[in-house]
């Protein structure tokens, strides 16, 4: 049976990593990409952190569906209402 294990939220005290966490670079490969790169960035998203990811013209942004703190964070960095 698989253990399941509490996710870490940004700013929670138990977690001070994550609280002075500024920011990670990580680069996926294209055709082989690495499991636990993947898993991070997962890690990240379900922790009330937001991603930034390439697209064919510029980056995008992702977050947690509801998560409304990664919103209002997002629409900081964008500088948006």
């Amino acid at each position: 049976m698989r253990r399941l294990r509490r996710t870490p939220r940004y700013g929670d005290p138990q977690s001070p990593r994550l609280l002075n966490s500024v920011g990670e670079y990580f680069e996926l490969h294209p055709v082989n990409p690495q499991v636990r790169l993947i898993r991070r960035a997962a890690d990240i998203v379900r922790g009330g952190g937001v991603i930034a990811y390439p697209t064919d013209s510029c980056y995008a942004f992702g977050w947690h569906l509801g998560d409304k703190n990664a919103l209002e964070r997002v629409r900081r960095i964008r500088q948006a209402d």
